[in-house]
């Protein structure tokens, strides 16, 4: 079995079925080994799998995962290479992983079509890389040493944000970059000692969040075209602070900082709530240590890592069920067999929350392997309105005035969950009750002609329709 791709999958745990095991060729080079549950009146989305991503050298072990797209379908990271190099990469589930070509990168996002992937690349340069179009070298602020590196993007990678220094930083700058302005720094709050990173930026390109240094401390910040840059308001609880990542929708930010002399949480911010702790596997002392690095749609799911005993463990935050190992999500709620997987880190999530990308662990033929993973879960914090049947379609009517109508029908649901209908990646929300037959539906108007993309908050039952 090649080492390039490893794919184990599940089923919820209600679900007794025989567990059957089958491989199948991908593209040119990888093999996926695929432990599939067998249920007749589930889809193929509707079952919980883990996705070893691979490697790009099969004699340097070590991948990460650090950006998915917003449908989950396109992962970007680093690989290692000879000579203590690593290679930027784009994976996706047809051709499996796929260098960049240029030695000593890293992608950071991908865009969230899944069309253009970030990154810094030798000897420290931002870059933006559209595979099979266009690779290019984005520069870096006037004056102070070369240096720059891309952290973020919007929807279409049309904006994206990072680092780099400039003559007015003791180190480097957030800046925010478009094809018609080119690099622009965001300076800092401290004006005496500019130093600031911009880490995530929302789906519109509006909203940018990251770290800065104030006159006090290091504290996580908040920067639109608008007001400026600004620190999050929080309680005294926490000291210094930075923020990782944002919702795509940019309602909530996430993060982590030194919190109530206990060491280091995670948090979920808020304009409504403020700076919220979410908790960490270990309360002990020296063991107190979480971070939050992405989000969902409004923060449905927040992904990360918190550390125990035994090392540290990729988590997921929900809001009914707090933290959550994603191992042990993945084993005890889908039955999911991981073998000797261990996930250390959850470093990006989806528009929906149910596609997870991260680095791990595993033994391979009696060796120990670092590698980049994927992980698609049906459903973490609503499964019991969840009947693991759902299937969705959608149909478009025109109304006239250049708009369209677009009615998503969905079948086999459970019967009276209050379902959350969701039209292209969270842009527009619509609320139905599934009735006696399993059936709900839902309607959005006044929408551009052209594809539609259709889904639940709740439950995985995507569909795409055609409104031309």
């Amino acid at each position: 079995m090649s080492r390039n791709t490893r794919f184990l999958s599940g089923a919820a745990r209600f679900c007794n079925d025989a567990l059957f095991v089958a491989s199948a060729r991908l593209g040119r080079v990888a093999t996926i080994v695929i432990l599939l549950s067998f249920i007749s009146n589930v889809t193929r989305g509707q079952s919980a799998y883990l996705i070893g991503l691979g490697h790009l050298d099969p004699n340097f072990d070590v991948s990460y995962a650090f950006g998915v797209s917003a449908d989950g379908m396109v992962v970007t990271g680093e690989s290692s290479r000879p000579n203590f190099q690593t290679e930027a990469f784009q994976w996706t589930m047809e051709r499996g992983i796929v260098g960049m070509g240029y030695r000593s990168s890293d992608g950071h996002c991908v865009s969230g079509d899944g069309r253009v992937i970030v990154g810094g690349v030798s000897p420290g340069e931002a870059y933006y890389w559209i595979p099979g179009v266009e690779f290019y070298r984005m520069g870096d602020l006037p004056g102070g040493s070369f240096s720059s590196k891309a952290w973020g993007a919007d929807w279409e990678g049309a904006v994206i944000v990072g680092s780099a220094s400039s003559e007015r930083s003791r180190n480097i700058e957030a800046f925010i970059w478009t094809s018609q302005d080119g690099m622009v720094g965001l300076g800092g709050l401290d004006p005496n000692h500019i130093y600031s990173l911009a880490s995530g930026i929302s789906s519109d390109g509006t909203i940018v969040v990251g770290k800065t240094r104030s006159p006090e401390t290091q504290v996580a910040f908040r920067w639109t075209a608008e007001e400026g840059m600004h620190e999050l308001s929080r309680s005294e609880k926490w000291g210094w602070h930075q923020a990782q990542g944002i919702s795509p929708d940019g309602s909530v930010i996430v993060g982590y900082g030194y919190y109530n002399d206990l060491g280091y949480d995670a948090f979920r911010w808020t304009e409504e709530e403020g700076m919220t702790a979410l908790g960490v596997l270990d309360e002990t002392p020296f063991k107190y240590q979480g971070r939050a690095e992405d989000a969902s749609v409004r923060g449905w799911i927040i992904v990360g890592w918190s550390d125990e005993d035994d090392g540290r463990k990729a988590v997921v935050w929900t809001p009914r069920r707090g933290i959550l190992r994603l191992g042990e999500l993945l084993a005890n709620d889908f039955g999911v067999d991981l073998g000797t997987w261990e996930m250390y880190s959850g470093f990006a999530v989806s528009y929906d929350g149910k596609t997870i990308v991260g680095e791990g662990w595993h033994f391979e033929n009696g060796e120990g392997i670092t590698e980049g993973f994927l992980v698609r879960i049906p459903c973490i914090d609503d499964c019991d309105r969840c009947s693991f049947r759902e299937r969705m379609t959608g149909t478009c009517k025109p109304r006239g005035d250049g708009t369209v109508k677009v009615i998503a029908k969905l079948s086999g649901g459970r019967v009276g969950a209050t379902l959350t209908f969701c039209l292209d990646y969270y842009k527009a929300f619509a609320e139905a009750t599934v009735n006696e037959d399993g059936r709900a539906k839902a309607r959005f108007k006044r929408l551009p002609p052209g594809p539609h993309h259709l889904t639940l908050k709740e439950c995985d039952a995507p569909a795409d329709v055609g409104c031309e």
